[in-house]
């Protein structure tokens, strides 16, 4: 299930990790799992894969026959994402003015809002955006929506779709018409620019992978600049309040031990991450040597 998640989930290799026994499937082992960190720097889990082994067939007794034809417990196994993956990226990739959907997953990646005040300049612009979409029918790069609502203001529409994560909206009016021009306005952004009708096959694709690619650094860095190092326990109780994020800690205690943490800082050990194993330290709580490290972190 793991090269799965690989291909789900960009730089999965740096966040697929084993899980703490505070986020762990007891029936389970091993139980891997993937966390990333939400605006307010908390944690969420975003898929797990659990290695089941023989604990639910014997419990149920359920058997089969091999090949052999002795009786035997089948070996199981369980994984997936649900909808908490959705609610996590409208957690990451959103702002003030709604979600910023990536372009990559996006239903509807380009919506067009017509701007006219007269029916003759309605009749120009609406035609001229269906003209559109028939040519970008043909490439099949990209999804295309004409808002043709009539009883909405364009303002109306333009905070409709930003609300909503719409990549990239296209603004067109008698004004650009005449420019044989529309304005292409980033989600992401906010960014305006002119283009040149006879220019939008090339140039929309080439934006909509920048969206992509801004959004994932984004998100990326954000982790990144909230992932701290400490040594000891009161350094990391100090530092959880003063910045919440995720926490590298070295660790070697028990289930009791991570109990005992969460109920005096909200904080659990999230996952064992398979980048940060190797050279040995001591455990933040009990001082004991060990070369794991775990991140803890106040989570959903």
């Amino acid at each position: 299930m793991l090269p799965v998640y690989f291909a789900l989930y960009p730089r999965a290799s740096d966040r697929i990790t084993q899980a703490t026994s505070s986020a762990i499937d007891y029936s389970a082992s091993p139980t891997y799992t993937v966390e990333t960190m939400t605006q307010d720097r908390r944690a969420i889990q975003v898929g797990t894969s659990h290695h089941l082994g023989t604990t639910f067939s014997k419990a149920f007794d359920v058997t089969y026959q091999s090949s052999q034809g002795t009786l035997e417990y089948p070996f199981a196994t369980s994984w997936g994402v649900t909808t908490r993956l959705i609610g996590a990226m409208i957690m990451v990739h959103s702002d003030d003015q709604g979600f910023v959907c990536p372009p990559r997953i996006a239903p509807i990646q380009v919506v067009a809002v017509p701007i006219y005040k007269k029916d003759e300049e309605k009749d120009d612009v609406i035609s001229t955006l269906k003209g559109l979409r028939e040519r970008f029918k043909t490439l099949d790069q990209f999804s295309f929506k004409i808002d043709e609502r009539e009883s909405l203001s364009p303002g109306f529409k333009f905070n409709d779709w930003e609300l909503k994560g719409i990549p990239l909206r296209l603004e067109l009016g008698p004004k650009d018409l005449a420019n044989k021009s529309c304005v292409l306005a980033r989600r992401d952004t906010g960014e305006k620019i002119s283009v040149p009708l006879d220019q939008l096959e090339e140039r929309i694709p080439v934006i909509l992978e920048s969206i992509q690619t801004t959004l994932f650094k984004k998100a990326q860095a954000f982790q990144q600049q909230n992932t701290y190092s400490v040594e000891t326990y009161e350094e990391f109780k100090i530092s959880l309040e003063e910045k919440p994020g995720f926490y590298s800690v070295y660790f070697a205690g028990t289930t009791d031990d991570e109990d005992k943490i969460k109920e005096e800082t909200k904080a659990t050990g999230r996952c064992i991450p398979f980048a940060l194993q190797g050279e040995a330290g001591k455990c933040f709580y009990t001082g004991k040597e060990t070369a794991q490290r775990v991140i803890f972190a106040k989570a959903y």
